[in-house]
């Protein structure tokens, strides 16, 4: 009587054989990438300010409607974004009516219109300009951004700078995080990698995450402090923990690959997951190398109740589905397909294969069905 399904447990992690020996991370420079994102309603940064802009604060009104703008901790939503926007606008928040402004200007949720955004970006400068001139760090932050981008304005970089580092020096995370930028990237200064370590940290223990990340890179390259992957790993962490997009593909690399963190390769491709939903192009490629790299290698099995013991060639590989992997082993007879999905770390494989010791080799036939527990020889 033909009987149904051997049941498979591969324990271990299931890598592409290239995995061990890969280079360092290169990643796009893109700053603030706006992405889309599925998951919880609201986590990290957004869940944090949520209920003081709901009781009416200005400042967090306008960092709600950044989440929402660009996808950090909340699927994102250009309709709440302008909502929040202008609710700290009517308020005379000027960063919140430099962001209504852009998003007219890019017709991101809106009908694109220059015109329009040439209103609210002059009415940001007038909000501003005699806010910044009497030490506002708010203030001067919205005269750096409108100055850099001329916006309601004619482009000033050094202008720009000007009003961005009282505002960093009065500490606002959000210039502290920009100047850092500035210093790390070597954009409209010299390149200073000391200066960036010192301005991101500041902007990072104040909850940036962007200066989170960008501090994780410090550590991780040795840019401006010692090489440190453990360090680099725990503000990533911070970083991914807010959903910061490029955060959570950083940690998953270093989770994928053991870069100053035990390797877990099941963690890493939940946090890479993560970023791919969120839009990071870093995490995408990744993934798709992983999935185009299969890990082939020999694996010791025992077939319960120990009939058999030896070794068998294996192919792992991982599709495009979040937990489900394919494999393929093969023995000197025959080759078999098999899927199934990771629980805890521990892969689960079902197929319709019967098992049969033959000498020093196990056969596959239809007489005999058994467990098979597989691990890394």
């Amino acid at each position: 009587m033909k009987l149904k399904l051997t049941v498979l447990t591969l324990i271990l992690c299931l890598l592409p054989l290239s995995l061990d020996a890969k280079t360092p991370r290169k990643r796009t420079a893109a700053r603030r990438a706006t992405t889309a994102q599925a998951a919880p309603a609201i986590s990290g940064r957004a869940a944090m300010w949520k209920e003081k802009a709901e009781a009416g604060d200005p400042e967090a009104q306008y960092e709600l409607a950044f989440c929402y703008y660009k996808t950090i901790g909340v699927k994102q939503d250009y309709a709440k974004a302008m909502e929040w926007a202008k609710k700290s606008s009517e308020q005379g928040f000027p960063e919140a009516t430099e962001l209504i402004g852009k998003m007219y200007f890019s017709g991101e949720g809106v009908s694109k219109d220059e015109y329009v955004a040439d209103v609210y970006f002059k009415r940001a400068l007038e909000q501003a300009t005699p806010l910044a001139e009497a030490g506002d760090p708010h203030a001067q932050y919205a005269l750096y951004v409108l100055y850099k981008h001329g916006r309601g304005v004619d482009k000033d970089v050094q202008q720009a700078l000007k009003w961005l580092r009282p505002s960093a020096e009065k500490g606002y995370h959000n210039a502290q995080d920009d100047l850092g930028w500035h210093y790390y990237e070597g954009e409209d200064v010299t390149q200073d990698y000391s200066e960036a370590l010192k301005w991101s940290r500041l902007a990072a223990e104040q909850g940036n995450p962007w200066a989170q990340d960008r501090l994780g890179d410090c550590y991780y390259y040795g840019n401006g402090v010692s090489e440190n992957n453990s360090e680099a790993v725990k503000w990533f962490q911070k970083a991914a923990n807010q959903g910061l997009p490029r955060g959570q593909f950083n940690l998953g690399y270093c989770y994928t690959y053991g870069q100053g963190v035990a390797k877990n390769a099941s963690l890493g491709r939940q946090w890479l997951k993560k970023a791919a939903d969120n839009g990071n192009e870093d995490a995408k490629k990744e993934l798709g190398e992983q999935a185009a790299q299969p890990f082939i290698g020999e694996w010791c099995y025992s077939l319960n109740p120990g009939r058999a013991s030896g070794l068998v060639t294996v192919e792992i590989w991982w599709d495009g589905d979040d937990g489900v992997v394919r494999a393929k082993y093969t023995t000197p007879y025959n080759s078999y397909n098999l899927s199934g999905s990771v629980t805890n770390g521990v892969l689960k494989l079902a197929s319709d294969v019967r098992c049969k010791r033959v000498g020093k080799n196990l056969a596959f036939t239809d007489d005999e069905v058994g467990t098979m527990n597989m691990w890394r020889f």
